[in-house]
């Protein structure tokens, strides 16, 4: 692009700020300034200009497409990060009740005179210690089993469902602290910014990237939600919260239903 005379890009991105300044939403990217550009959105009425705004700064107040991919992505992450924290709660609260289990199901297993807890395989009739090692011949001939000792079926279910709820735990923590986090520390890099194709890629990348889990559940709370907003209007109530996940054309669509005396909801009479 050719500059007139000797004028510097970030003079001529100064000089058209303010006509920029009105297609963009300044109150929502004041928190990605720099204190520089921050006293510069204060002042900028004032005729002040600071000289040395980041590229991030310029950027934000000088491209109306690059705010609004930012924001974007900005408001996903923040989406993400409280659905991975109701997420986390989630899978803690399943893994304590499945190690309760696990611990009942050890607590009435039969125990050899050395303290090993031993199961019996209800297909093979083999029996096994935990570490799952086979016990002989004559170790199973010495057992007198009692009503309540549990398989080995369900010794393994138990350990297998714990370590499936502790798998995805760990994927839901990698997936926040090498993904969403990352990207958050290179939406706050004042002097290398993400330029627009790479606001598009790692927003990609957050879904791309999501454990299928977590896809799930986000799923299941947006149905959810859905249901809920649903049941409300079809009371005749005005839901006072829509959840922004859902399409609000689809909400406000939503028909009110009364039900007459003697009708059902379906349109058919009670049955006499």
């Amino acid at each position: 692009m050719t500059l007139s005379g000797n004028e510097h890009p970030r003079d001529r991105d100064f000089r058209d700020l303010n006509l920029e300044l009105a297609g963009l939403d300044a109150g929502q990217i004041k928190r990605f300034l720099s204190p520089e550009g921050k006293e510069y959105l204060q002042n900028q009425k004032t005729g002040k200009h600071k000289d040395n705004l980041s590229l991030l700064d310029i950027l934000l107040l000088t491209d109306p497409l690059y705010q609004q991919k930012f924001l974007e992505l900005a408001s996903r992450i923040e989406d993400i990060e409280d659905l991975l924290e109701r997420h986390l709660a989630q899978l803690n609260t399943v893994l304590e009740q499945q190690e309760a289990h696990l611990a009942d199901i050890r607590a009435n297993a039969y125990q050899l005179p050395d303290g090993s807890r031993v199961y019996l395989d209800t297909e093979s009739g083999a029996v096994y210690r935990e570490d799952g090692s086979r016990l002989s011949n004559e170790e199973v001939e010495q057992i007198i089993w009692e009503d309540g000792n549990p398989s080995w079926q369900a010794y393994r279910s138990g350990e297998s469902a714990i370590d499936d709820t502790r798998r995805k735990i760990g994927e839901t923590e990698s997936y926040r602290d090498d993904v969403v986090t990352d990207i958050k520390h290179r939406m706050r890099d004042h002097h290398s910014p993400m330029d627009h194709d790479t606001l598009d890629e790692v927003l990609d990348q957050l879904e791309r990237e999501m454990p299928s889990h977590a896809v799930e559940f986000e799923r299941n709370a947006n149905a959810s939600d859905l249901s809920s907003v649903f049941h409300q209007r079809h009371a005749g109530i005005m839901p006072d919260i829509v959840p922004e996940a859902l399409d609000a054309e689809a909400v406000t669509s939503i028909p009110d239903f009364t039900v007459s005396e003697g009708v059902t909801a379906n349109g058919l009479g009670k049955p006499s």
